[in-house]
C-alpha cells in the first residue's frame, strides 16, 4: 500500500512542480462577505498571475490594492481631492487587461493627480450588486460622481430567483409586489483554501474549467445558447427584469449619495451584432436588446446621462475591422476599453465636471 501511495504521489508532485513553472491562474482569494464586509472584495495588497485556457491563451499580471480591488492605485479615504468612482462587474474588474489599459485606468492617467479615479467591481456582479458597491463607495470614500458599466447579463441576474449568487447582493420578492435588496453571505470552505494552494489544482479547476457545475452541464446536454434562447422566449423573465431595473434606479441615488445628474451609465453593445453578422438580426427582438433599450430609456427619463456604446463600436469596426474582444473571451480587450474611455471623456459629466475645472470637492453630499 505504501508503494502504491508513493507511486501515485510521485507523478502528482512532478506535475505540481511543472505547474508552478507555468503561468497558471493564481486564484483571486475573495474575502468573506458578511455583516462586517458587505461587498465582494479580494485579499488586499496582493499580486498574482491571471490566465485562461489550457494553453494560457491570455495572461495578465494583476495587482489587488490596499482595499481589495483590482487597481494599480491604492485608495485613500482621507484625501479630499475630487473622486470619480467607476462601478461594474468583470468589465471593471478586468482581470484580463493590464490596469493602465482599462477604461478607468486610462481615465485615471488622463485626469492625473487632479481627480482620483477609484474602481469597484467583481465578476458576476449585476445591477443589484452595483447598488451595494455604490453604498460602499459612499460610506467609505464619498465620491463626487459615479459611472456604472452596464452589460447584457446585469438585468435578470439581479434577481435571486433566477441566478442565486453567493457573496452578492440581489433582489428578492417582498410583500406588496416589491423587490428588496438582500445579501447572500460567502465564506471559502477549508477544502477550497487547501485546493487553491496547489498550482496543479488551480490549473485543473480554473484553466481547464473542470468543475462540478461544468461537468453537470456537459452530462445534461444544456448549452449556453439553449439557455439564452429560453431566456428570450420567457416573457415573465422580461417583466421581472424590468422590475429589477426600476428598483435599481429607485435605490441608486440614495445609496450613492449622488443626484441623478452625477451618475452616468455606460451601456455595452451587443457585440456579435457589431461585427456585421446579418444572421443575428433576431437580437433586435431578443432579451438583451429589449432590456438595454428599456434600461437606457428609463435611466434618461430619470435624469441620468446614458452612453450607448453600440454606435461607437459599430463606427470603429467599420473603419478598422478590429475586434473589441477575444475569440475565446467575450470581455473587452484593450481596444474595447479604449472605446469606453473615449466615450467617457466625451461625456457631458466628465467634460463638465472634471475636464473644464468644474470642481467637485464636497459634491458627494448632494
Amino acid at each position: 500500500m505504501l508503494a502504491v501511495l508513493i507511486g501515485a504521489l510521485f507523478p502528482l508532485a512532478f506535475l505540481e512542480a511543472i505547474a508552478r513553472l507555468l503561468p497558471v491562474h493564481g486564484g483571486t482569494h475573495a474575502l468573506p462577505v458578511n455583516e462586517t464586509n458587505s461587498v465582494r472584495r479580494f485579499q488586499p495588497d496582493r499580486e498574482f498571475v491571471w490566465s485562461r485556457d489550457w494553453n494560457f491563451s491570455i495572461v495578465n499580471h494583476v495587482k489587488i490594492n490596499n482595499f481589495g480591488f483590482v487597481s494599480d492605485v491604492d485608495y485613500d479615504p482621507e484625501r479630499r481631492s475630487p473622486l470619480f468612482a467607476v462601478v461594474g462587474d468583470s468589465y471593471v474588474e478586468a482581470f484580463m487587461v493590464p490596469f493602465r489599459e482599462t477604461c478607468h485606468g486610462r481615465l485615471a492617467t488622463t485626469l492625473d493627480e487632479t481627480v482620483r479615479v477609484y474602481s469597484f467591481g467583481s465578476s458576476g456582479s449585476p445591477l443589484s450588486q452595483y447598488v451595494a458597491y455604490a453604498k460602499y463607495a459612499r460610506d467609505t470614500f464619498r465620491p463626487d460622481a459615479l459611472a456604472i458599466i452596464v452589460v447584457g447579463n446585469d438585468y435578470d441576474e439581479s434577481l435571486r430567483k433566477y441566478y442565486p449568487k453567493r457573496g452578492m447582493n440581489q433582489f428578492v420578492e417582498r410583500p406588496g409586489d416589491r423587490l428588496a435588496l438582500r445579501r447572500d453571505d460567502y465564506r471559502a470552505t477549508f477544502g477550497f483554501g487547501l485546493t487553491r494552494a496547489s498550482a496543479l489544482a488551480r490549473y485543473v479547476l480554473i484553466n481547464l474549467g473542470i468543475t462540478r457545475g461544468r461537468v453537470r452541464r456537459l452530462l445534461t446536454g444544456e448549452t449556453a445558447r439553449e439557455r439564452v434562447h429560453q431566456q428570450e422566449l420567457d416573457r415573465t423573465r422580461v417583466a421581472d427584469s424590468k422590475r429589477a431595473v426600476d428598483t435599481f434606479l429607485d435605490l441608486l441615488p440614495e445609496s450613492s449619495g449622488l443626484k441623478p445628474e452625477r451618475i452616468l451609465f455606460v451601456v455595452d453593445g451587443i457585440r456579435p451584432r457589431l461585427y456585421g453578422d446579418d444572421s443575428l438580426e433576431w437580437d433586435k427582438l431578443g432579451y438583451e436588446d429589449t432590456m438595454r433599450r428599456y434600461f437606457m430609456a428609463n435611466a434618461r427619463r430619470r435624469g441620468h446621462e446614458t452612453i450607448d456604446l453600440e454606435p461607437a463600436f459599430v463606427a470603429h469596426y467599420r473603419t478598422n475591422q478590429a475586434r473589441f474582444d477575444w475569440p475565446n473571451d467575450g470581455h473587452w480587450n484593450a481596444l474595447g476599453h479604449e472605446v469606453c474611455f473615449e466615450a467617457l471623456v466625451r461625456s457631458e459629466l466628465v467634460s463638465r465636471e472634471f475636464l473644464t475645472g468644474g470642481g467637485l470637492v464636497g459634491a458627494g453630499e448632494g
